[in-house]
């Protein structure tokens, strides 16, 4: 679980270089790189969302259930924001303010769950198996 958890930080760092390289192509203009560019983050941030959802935050949310709904909270708001940027991507209307606004909001998040989902993780030894239904 360490190393997930070391992936899982990392994969913050990484966030915000994917997301620079994405206004670099939006600046310099280029249709084909800005959908690649955001494509790639994209995906990344989704799948990286969906391990902690699946992986980490089931054995936190006994004893932490208000801080797991905070977060869970933010994913949702993720994913409706990233939905908007795809959209603003695909019409060539991606502007540098709204991502940077985006940008702020990922560097705060990342930094709560560095302080808290990664550090309470690491504390027990990992996330708990919690039985799902069905």
């Amino acid at each position: 679980m360490a190393e997930s958890i070391r992936r899982l930080r990392n994969d913050h760092a990484r966030f915000a270089r994917l997301f620079r390289d994405l206004e670099n192509a939006v600046d310099g203009g280029d249709a084909g790189a800005i959908q690649s560019c955001w494509t790639t983050f994209e995906s990344r941030l989704l799948a990286h969302i969906d391990t902690e959802e699946s992986d980490l935050l089931p054995g936190l949310e006994r004893s932490h259930p208000a801080e797991v709904a905070a977060i869970r909270a933010e994913h949702v708001r993720f994913r409706s924001l990233m939905a908007e940027l795809g959209l603003c991507a695909d019409l060539h209307v991606l502007r540098k303010s709204t991502g940077d606004e985006f940008l702020e909001l990922l560097r705060s998040h990342s930094k709560l769950e560095d302080e808290t989902l990664y550090a309470w993780a690491a504390s027990t030894g990992g996330a708990q198996q919690v039985p799902r239904d069905g």
